[in-house]
C-alpha cells in the first residue's frame, strides 16, 4: 500500500478530497489541480506578468542564481530564457526551466533547489495574487482547511505513489499565504 506521511500521520491517496487535498496536476479534486504551479493562470509578480505558478518558479529559480552568482550583466541567452518563460504555464514551462538551468550552467552558474527565505518571499507574492483574484477558489481553500485537511503533493503512476519530504514546500507555502490573508481580517 503506498502512504504518503507528513507530521507523523499516514495518509494514502484513495483520501484526496477526504482526508487532504492533492495539490496535483492530476489530483482528485478540481482545487488541488488548480492550486498546482502547472495551471494556466495569470499572476502578477514584481517581474511582471506570468501565466503560471510553473513559469514564475522556474523565473525565481534562474534570478536567485543570477543573483548569488554576483553576475552584472546577464548574458542574452539567459535573457531571452526568462522572457519565454513567462509566457509558458504546464510542462512546457517545466521543460524551459529545465533548458534554462543547462543554459546557466554553460555560464558556469548553478541553480540552488532549495528554497530560501528570499525565494519563498518572492514565490508567496505570486500566490497570494493568484488566490485574492479568484476569491471564490479562496474561500473554498479556506473550508477545506478548516475541516482539517491538509494540503499534500505528490505523484500518482498507477498504483505507485511517489512522495518525498521536500515536495511539502507548496503547501506549505500556500497555507501560509491564506494565513496572511486570513491575519488581514
Amino acid at each position: 500500500m503506498n502512504i504518503i506521511m507528513k507530521d507523523g500521520v499516514e495518509y494514502y491517496p484513495r483520501g484526496d478530497g477526504d482526508t487532504h487535498i492533492n495539490v496535483y496536476s492530476k489530483g482528485k479534486t478540481e482545487l488541488g489541480r488548480w492550486l498546482t504551479n502547472f495551471t494556466y493562470e495569470t499572476v502578477l509578480t514584481p517581474y511582471g506578468m506570468m501565466n503560471s505558478m510553473e513559469s514564475y518558479y522556474h523565473y525565481l529559480k534562474i534570478q536567485r542564481a543570477l543573483i548569488e552568482s554576483n553576475m552584472l550583466r546577464v548574458p542574452k541567452p539567459i535573457e531571452r530564457a526568462m522572457v519565454n518563460l513567462t509566457n509558458l504555464h504546464g510542462r512546457a514551462a517545466q521543460e524551459a526551466g529545465r533548458s534554462a538551468r543547462k543554459l546557466l550552467r554553460s555560464y558556469g552558474i548553478t541553480l540552488n533547489d532549495v528554497p530560501n527565505a528570499w525565494f519563498n518571499e518572492q514565490f508567496m507574492l505570486g500566490l497570494e495574487y493568484k488566490l485574492r483574484k479568484s476569491p471564490d477558489k479562496l474561500a473554498l481553500l479556506q473550508d477545506e482547511l478548516a475541516d482539517g485537511k491538509v494540503l499534500l503533493h505528490y505523484y500518482t503512476y498507477g498504483n505507485t505513489v511517489h512522495h518525498k519530504g521536500h515536495f511539502d514546500w507548496l503547501g506549505d507555502r500556500i497555507i501560509d499565504v491564506v494565513n496572511k490573508i486570513e491575519d488581514e481580517v
